[in-house]
């Protein structure tokens, strides 16, 4: 197996190894075009600085944890969790290939509680497992998972930067770090995904997704990938859409940036 170059704006160029035929979404991107999610890269790497720490819920194979390993240099740090075992045997190939020191990779699922619990399989998309059964998914594994409140508990608190892309957990995940985004949120950027679909299948919902996130005083844009811009929502803008272009049914999402209020 032989690694992919992958070049992201300025950034200075990495390597990856991929899923390769496995996976015909990520992998197959950065095989082709060396990138995955340029403009939404750009957004990481706008806001963070050395000695910055991110935090990478649903690292996958550690596209943006080594790319924002690099941003936050020796005196940052990154922390990745990535519960799919193959896809964590190649995050920590990955780190290795770069020669990252200052990341901290965890084999587990975020949640709202630490246990065990069953990873449903997508057998075409390394980056869509899910923690619960729909869309024909049978095949599962057993994977931890951790609140990260607790998992930070005697740990440093500090974040800089979050993103968390779960294919619907995002609110259980939340409930589960209330603590770490609290003590953060003078300074601490988010990036979500909104997709009522997944939220729905993972047993809950846009609303409560929005009631545990509207608690603090972020300004909240939706991130267009395609047109390459910031797009300035509110929570009940977002209340109206999971209703409507956002509802369930249509299976339509959205990733959002949350940033510390002016």
């Amino acid at each position: 197996m032989q690694p992919y170059p992958i070049r992201v704006g300025d950034a200075p160029p990495f390597q990856l190894y991929t899923q390769q035929r496995e996976d015909a979404y990520i992998s197959r991107e950065l095989e082709t075009l060396g990138v995955w999610e340029p403009f939404e890269s750009g957004l990481v790497l706008e806001r963070l600085r050395p000695g910055a720490v991110f935090l990478d819920l649903g690292a996958n194979i550690g596209y943006y944890t080594v790319l924002a390993s690099r941003a936050c240099g020796p005196a940052g740090s990154v922390i990745a969790f990535e519960p799919e075992p193959g896809n964590y045997e190649l995050l920590e190939r990955n780190i290795a290939l770069n020669g990252l020191s200052n990341v901290t990779a965890v084999q587990a699922a975020a949640s709202d509680r630490s246990g065990t619990t069953q990873l449903f399989l997508s057998d075409d998309n390394q980056g869509d497992h899910r923690l619960y059964r729909n869309d024909g998914r049978e095949r599962s594994v057993d994977v931890p998972m951790v609140a990260l409140d607790e998992w930070f508990a005697n740990r440093s608190p500090r974040l800089d930067v979050v993103k968390m892309d779960t294919q619907g957990f995002e609110a259980q995940i939340v409930r589960g770090m209330r603590g770490l985004i609290e003590a953060n949120r003078a300074h601490l950027h988010v990036i979500v995904e909104f997709w009522p679909f997944g939220l729905q299948g993972a047993g809950s919902d846009a609303e409560s997704l929005i009631a545990l996130l509207e608690r603090w005083p972020f300004t909240v844009r939706k991130i267009d990938e395609f047109g390459r811009k910031l797009e300035a929502t509110t929570w009940e803008q977002l209340r109206r859409e999971a209703a409507g272009q956002y509802h369930p049914s249509t299976g339509f999402f959205t990733n959002l940036l949350l940033s510390p209020a002016p």
